[in-house]
């Protein structure tokens, strides 16, 4: 990801890029993401972030803020 204008952040109706690796399961997707600093944190417009679409435990693990991960 070396185009500087990229928005990786970019919301759409679908949510952003992190949104769609979180509801498909996508870990590696999450991770490029991760390293490429992008915001957790961002609502959906149903008000859920990323983390609230994971089903899995290895998507969980990569978005749970590390200060709750056991």
């Amino acid at each position: 990801m070396n185009n500087k204008n990229l928005d990786i952040n970019l919301l759409t109706q679908k949510g952003t890029a992190l949104h769609t690796a979180a509801k498909n399961g996508y870990a590696l997707g999450i991770q490029l993401l991760l390293n490429n600093k992008v915001d957790t944190k961002i609502p959906d417009e149903t008000g859920k972030i990323a983390l609230d679409y994971c089903d899995d435990s290895i998507c969980r693990g990569l978005l749970m803020p590390q200060d709750e991960v056991q």
